[in-house]
Order: structure tokens, then C-alpha cells, then sequence
């Protein structure tokens, strides 16, 4: 479960994003598949792909 900051780190994933990700986070749960992040304002398709190889979904171990 990444930090706001943590996922500033992300190439691609600014403050904005950042905020809306953690938002959605907060209000709804945990993500269970990448694709539920282009419910996050500003991802769609093309950026999700881009985000893949950063990002993991899912519960912690």
C-alpha cells in the first residue's frame, strides 16, 4: 500500500494523480487489478499501460 509520496516516486504519477489515486484508495478500498486504477481521473488505458511495470496490486504479504 503506497504513500502518497511513494507514489510520487512513480515515473508518470505527480501530485494530482497522487492524490486522486490515494482518494479513490480511501474511499473504496484496496485495488485488486491494475485496470481498477483508470477509475482514478487523468488514467486511462494508455497511461495504465505505461504505469505496469511500477506498479502491483493486491494484498501485502
Amino acid at each position: 500500500r503506497a504513500t502518497h509520496d511513494e507514489l510520487m516516486l512513480v515515473p508518470g504519477i505527480g501530485r494530482q494523480t497522487a492524490d486522486r489515486i490515494v482518494q479513490l484508495r480511501q474511499s473504496r478500498g484496496r485495488f485488486d487489478r491494475l485496470s481498477d486504477l483508470t477509475a482514478v481521473s487523468g488514467i486511462k488505458e494508455k497511461r495504465l499501460r505505461a504505469l505496469e511495470k511500477y506498479l502491483t496490486v493486491g494484498t501485502s504479504p
